[in-house]
């Protein structure tokens, strides 16, 4: 881990990229927040959250063609000050009849997200060796958790101190910031995919070539499936979550809170486990290790509900189930970025976001249509059979072995890929 953090362009990218998710939290609690203060309506706060994923689910994979077209540093800098300065219209939103000014906003930033997140991705391997992809996504992991834990605090804190003015103020600081820490870092030349002006697709041929790479590679097509049912496992666990602690738990506001950060917590801890002895255990081990562990903690923490409803139990089951969440995710980035060639990277890591935000809001239907029909502790057992899910459709799905150290050198080849 330390020697990755020694690699002053890693840092660089690792430390504005945890400024700029710190922006995204302050900005995606302290939102909401003020507009349920300000109209004591839980459908416009809703429409702030539902406005705030669809451009993940309808745009994701356009961005990707984007991402492989353009400069990766350059597409990060630019998105993040656009990002600082599309934020102040907000301090023109005093009153309700104001709200379309949010509406407006509110997609547009998450628009903006989804070039800035599978650009960095995509930027990652340039900057580490194939040997160190575990370690450096797993520190990208700590980061995303450790923005989880400061930019919501700070955004409830925002809020309630200074309105949304404190939180547009603040949410501009950390974009700009970060676009200037990026901006100092030295990417390397990224590899042309292709030759000249004329020689480039139209943006729905690119678009079609990334997806039939995506299809017609079998790795790439079952970590997506894999990755699907882990989505509605979190979709699901978003909605039931709260009915869980509140009327099985007997819980309030406080002991929702308490639940849903500690979770990051664990997200910290796994992210430097991971760091330290993550590239031991190889890719595939990652993935289904950590999918098939959260399942089983899930079912754990559900069914202990009924014997006990100590908090402090849950507590612990909380921090412990983000360990394996981010062993998860770390063996999935890794593994894409040291095998897959760089001149389709971006459209795959968008397309894994599309469907992280399409399969988590199908989870959170199923999740709304099923509540009050069905036990909570049923369907929450559900939500963990779909972790577990996951870890099969990757045990099954994913090779036995995959590129190594030669993944480096085939991810520079034009023909290189995985089958």
């Amino acid at each position: 881990m330390l020697a990755v953090l020694r690699r002053r362009d890693f840092t660089l990218l690792w430390f504005g990229g945890l400024i700029s998710e710190i922006g995204d939290w302050l900005l995606l609690i302290g939102l909401p927040v003020y507009v349920f203060m300000l109209t004591s309506s839980t459908l416009a706060m809703a429409t702030v959250f539902i406005l705030e994923l669809v451009p993940a689910v309808v745009f994701g994979s356009l961005a990707g063609v984007l991402v492989d077209r353009w400069n990766r540093q350059v597409t990060m800098v630019v998105v993040a000050t656009a990002q600082g300065v599309l934020l102040l219209p907000l301090l023109a939103v005093h009153h309700s009849d104001q709200l379309w000014i949010v509406y407006l906003i509110a997609p547009a930033q998450a628009l903006l997200a989804q070039l800035f997140e599978p650009a960095r991705s995509a930027a990652l391997p340039t900057l580490v060796p194939p040997e160190d992809l575990v370690s450096a996504n797993s520190l990208m992991g700590l980061s995303a958790n450790v923005a989880r834990l400061i930019g919501s605090s700070l955004g409830g804190l925002a809020v309630a101190s200074g309105g949304l003015m404190t939180v547009v103020i603040g949410d501009a600081v950390t974009y700009l910031l970060a676009a200037l820490v990026i901006a100092i870092a030295r990417f390397p030349r990224k590899a042309a995919g292709h030759g000249s002006e004329a020689e480039r697709p139209t943006l729905l041929r690119a678009w079609y070539e990334g997806m039939a790479f995506i299809i017609g590679r079998r790795d790439v097509r079952n970590l997506l499936l894999s990755t699907a049912a882990g989505s509605i496992a979190q979709g699901m666990f978003l909605v039931l979550f709260v009915v869980f602690v509140a009327e099985v738990l007997h819980g309030g506001g406080t002991e929702i809170g308490v639940l849903r950060g500690v979770q990051a917590i664990g997200g910290v801890i796994g992210g430097f486990v991971i760091a330290w002895v993550g590239a031991r255990a190889g890719h595939r081990s990652l993935i289904v290790g950590g999918a098939l562990l959260v399942g089983l903690l899930s079912l754990t923490m559900w069914n202990s509900s009924y014997f006990t409803q100590a908090m402090t139990l849950y507590v612990l089951l909380f921090i412990a189930v983000g360990i394996p969440g981010i062993a998860n995710s770390t063996g999935t980035f890794a593994l894409l970025q040291q095998a897959l060639p760089d001149e389709y990277l971006g459209r795959v890591m968008a397309a894994f976001l599309t469907v992280f935000g399409g399969f988590q809001a199908l989870g959170m239907l199923i999740a709304g249509l099923a509540d009050g029909f069905v036990d909570t502790v049923v369907l929450l057992d559900v939500q963990a059979g779909f972790y577990i899910l996951a870890a099969v459709i990757a045990y099954f799905g994913l090779s036995r072995k995959v590129p190594g150290a030669a993944a480096g050198r085939l991810r520079n080849h034009p023909t290189g890929s995985i089958k």
